[in-house]
């Protein structure tokens, strides 16, 4: 069965292996779709696999910042580099 869906940037899809991931990016010039998985785990498909892949929309992920979250929120910042205004 081919794919009858276009990717959305944004939008939320779940395969028949119950992978749920976001398409993160699209290019018309090159045909290339990003997506990331629930788990952080990003992949570039061609549109030919897009095309191929059974998937359908679906709500986001519960956990859909999962990959993201994976530092602490000490590990986020660096306490002694100061940020100074004028530096902006």
């Amino acid at each position: 069965m081919a794919q009858q869906i276009q990717p959305m940037i944004g939008e939320w899809y779940k395969t028949v292996d119950d992978n749920a991931f976001e398409v993160v990016a699209f290019d018309d010039n090159d045909g290339s779709i990003e997506i990331q998985y629930a788990d952080g785990d990003v992949e570039e498909l061609d549109v030919d696999t897009w095309v191929e892949m059974v998937a359908g929309p679906v709500e986001p992920a519960e956990e859909w910042s999962a990959g993201f979250n994976s530092l602490g929120n000490d590990e986020y910042r660096d306490v002694d580099i100061a940020v100074k205004t004028e530096d902006w």
